[in-house]
């Protein structure tokens, strides 16, 4: 399913994503990328790294790093239903502006293993 993402300008301004290694900072922009409508995706790393890197030899272990990173700076969250990991983008729906959104994966839930997380994640109104 094609889709279109944006990527704002102030992106390559931004201290915070300015502090993680232009590999995560890669990754993140990959995300958006691999994101369905909701900002939601698989989220395990070996997934994460076929889809992101298909072409450079990472290890599991560095993509999981920076997964890491990017879920420390509150850009990305982990979340589990029925023992699948997902990953969703924090604050989609303020900067993806997406017609007629079509769920693919689901979305964190009073199931998800992490409710402190889960908690936050319905407060930001993702």
């Amino acid at each position: 399913m094609p889709r279109i993402r944006q990527i704002k300008p102030e992106f390559i301004e931004d201290e915070k994503m300015g502090s993680v290694c232009v590999h995560a900072r890669y990754l993140f922009v990959a995300m958006i990328a691999m994101a369905d409508d909701r900002g939601n995706m698989r989220g395990s790393p070996g997934y994460i790294r076929s889809r992101a890197f298909p072409y450079d030899d990472v290890s599991l272990s560095e993509v999981d790093g920076w997964i890491n990173d990017l879920e420390r700076l509150g850009v990305v969250g982990l979340y589990v239903v029925e023992g699948e990991t997902y990953a969703h983008i924090t604050k989609w729906d303020k900067h993806q502006k997406v017609s007629n959104p079509a769920k693919v994966y689901p979305i964190p839930g009073p199931d998800a293993a992490d409710a402190a997380w889960n908690a936050s994640w319905l407060l930001q109104g993702a």
